[in-house]
């Protein structure tokens, strides 16, 4: 049997919006490769159903499960794989939750499993502001801390394979007692051949917004939710308070949100309040295929979250691929990405060190920030393309399937 009529099933409960991207992109990879790709998952929300419809167009076999339940949503999962395996398959799941409902069907079939970790979990409850709460329960804190790392470390231990995103999880999980043998670094891929700048769409948008051709933008690119997403909401409050501290002396700089949620009338009132309404442009929720045209737009991507990151976001390396300045955190994962001051910055998130930083680079020679864009777009074709990656997954899916 060759490595391409061995289905991949991909296993979680949902691979739409901003953390499937990454998946969805992968899925239709393999499947342009030959491979016999299906999901197990939920239906998609209305707002998603496009990425839905692009992953059944592109060939990927949908086995839908109408229960947001976790334990239901696994149980009948098992079920549906059962049905699947005759076809000598591959799991793949980027959650460590269902592997321990599937292992001895696993086993009973020889199908391998791949562990796709995407978040140093652990490391997550312990800093991340949606987790403040019950940090401040400490016995809640505690056994969630220790239910997510008994997870995170089981469902390693099963997997046949674990791949993670960051040297940060690689680190997580290594303390946590697995084998650094069965852990595969692969960065997160894009396809850069949609992430490039487009200087048609450039124009397009900036001449919409009435963003002069020789003026600077300065892109976020999220979910605006305070209830949602305290830490992308903390990072958007504190580019428009560093902006609004040296607009006066920049009139030619314009900030540009990409992004819907409830927290945009919050940021507009800041706006007002800081007296920039005028330099900032509040685009609302683009689909995600839309995106590379805004990035193109832009000059400088704004990454800068309001605690020590043990990973990153993917956006963070799209926007490099659009030729974008990143602007993110002197931390985690952000260093194994960022070279700063060749193919982006690394600054620390204080008040201070932010206006500092956002200064020096406004100041630089129009030359030198090219040479940074350029740097950072060859950086993201060198090791972040699907060229390069891709052939490193399906390595590992020749091996595990060896080994069965």
């Amino acid at each position: 049997m060759t490595m391409n009529e061995r289905g991949i099933v991909f296993i979680t409960r949902a691979f739409y919006g901003g953390r499937g991207n990454w998946d969805r992109e992968l899925m239709e990879q393999l499947v342009k490769r030959g491979y016999n790709v299906h999901a197990i998952t939920c239906p998609f929300p209305v707002q998603y159903k496009n990425e839905e419809k692009k992953l059944i167009d592109s060939g990927v076999k949908f086995h839908f499960i109408n229960s947001w339940n976790y334990f239901l949503f696994f149980i009948i999962s098992v079920f549906k794989l059962y049905k699947i395996a005759s076809e000598n398959i591959i799991l793949y799941t980027p959650s460590s939750k269902p592997i321990p409902f599937y292992y001895i069907l696993t086993k009973l079939m020889k199908i391998p499993i791949v562990f796709s970790l995407q978040g140093a979990e652990v490391k997550e409850i312990d800093t991340m502001p949606e987790f403040e709460g019950l940090r401040k329960h400490i016995l809640q804190y505690k056994l969630k801390r220790k239910v997510v790392e008994f997870l995170e470390k089981t469902s390693a231990k099963l997997a046949d394979s674990v791949i993670v995103i960051s040297k940060a999880i690689e680190d997580e999980l290594i303390h946590l007692g697995i084998p650094e043998k069965k852990i595969n670094l692969i960065y997160y891929a894009i396809d850069t051949n949609i992430f490039k700048k487009n200087l048609k769409k450039r124009r397009e948008i900036r001449e919409y917004y009435g963003i002069g051709s020789n003026d600077i933008v300065i892109s976020y690119v999220a979910r605006l939710s305070k209830s949602n997403a305290p830490t992308r909401m903390w990072s958007a409050e504190m580019l428009l308070k560093t902006f609004a501290s040296i607009s006066p002396s920049h009139p030619c700089v314009k900030i540009m949100f990409v992004g819907g949620g409830d927290g945009v009338k919050y940021l507009k009132n800041m706006c007002k309040d800081y007296g920039i309404e005028e330099h900032v442009i509040f685009v609302g929720f683009v689909p995600h295929e839309k995106v590379p045209e805004y990035l193109s737009a832009s000059d400088i991507f704004w990454f800068v979250m309001g605690y020590p990151i043990p990973t990153y976001g993917l956006a963070l390396q799209e926007a490099m691929s659009c030729e974008n300045i990143v602007i993110a955190n002197d931390s985690g994962a952000m260093r194994e990405v960022i070279i700063d001051g060749y193919n982006g910055f690394l600054v620390e998130p204080k008040e201070d060190k932010m206006r500092e930083k956002l200064m020096e680079i406004l100041k630089m020679e129009r030359g030198e920030l090219e040479n940074i864009k350029r740097a950072a777009r060859k950086h993201a074709e060198d090791k972040y393309s699907w060229d390069v990656v891709l052939p490193r997954i399906m390595s590992i899916f020749y091996e595990v399937s060896k080994e069965r």
